[in-house]
């Protein structure tokens, strides 16, 4: 709280944590048990993918996508009870045995395991849906070539999004584009 009234930055794993000290009672889920279990998961994909810290950027991205998604720590497979109030804990999503979860939480616990894993994912709140906006490196493509920036000029880094909830695949600009332009 403290750092939200400094202005400072506040993760977003942290910001759903709080909100769930708020509703939930004993049990797993403060704010350190969620820090350590993104630590937990996001090492297990280090360990069971092969030569993970030698992948570029799109396939690290996607590389976590399909693990928390095979894991079921993202996404809600009953989407008829996509309205169910558990779904907007991440520290339920994490840490009861049916993982389900609304997109802003399935996004977050990717954001949060990705950082962890050196890829730079942020949240994005897009039209009607939360994805994850990965960023390449200044010097570098999402595929992992080198590129070399021109010091006299801004160069906006690769982006690629990514919807956890829905699917371990990249999501296409032309969707986006055109849910944007609607």
């Amino acid at each position: 709280w403290t750092r939200l009234q400094q202005r400072q930055m506040v993760a977003l794993e942290e910001v759903l944590g709080a909100y769930d000290l708020f509703v939930l009672q004993g049990g797993r889920g403060d704010l350190s048990d969620i820090s350590r279990e993104l630590d937990r998961i996001a090492e297990r994909i280090r360990t069971q993918e092969e030569e993970f810290d030698e992948l570029s950027v799109r396939k690290k991205s996607l590389a976590i996508a399909r693990w928390l998604r095979d894991a079921q720590l993202v996404g809600n497979p009953n989407e008829e009870e996509y309205h169910a109030l558990r779904n907007n804990f991440i520290s339920i999503a994490l840490f009861d045995e049916v993982h389900t979860s609304l997109p802003l939480q399935s996004v977050a616990i990717y954001c949060a395991v990705a950082r962890r894993l050196g890829v730079n994912a942020r949240p994005s709140n897009y039209p009607a849906h939360v994805h994850a906006v990965i960023e390449a490196p200044y010097d570098k493509t999402l595929d992992g070539k080198s590129k070399v920036p021109h010091p006299d000029e801004y160069e906006e880094p690769e982006i690629m999004h990514m919807d956890p909830w829905r699917s371990s695949d990249e999501v296409p600009r032309a969707p986006l584009s055109l849910r944007l332009s609607q």
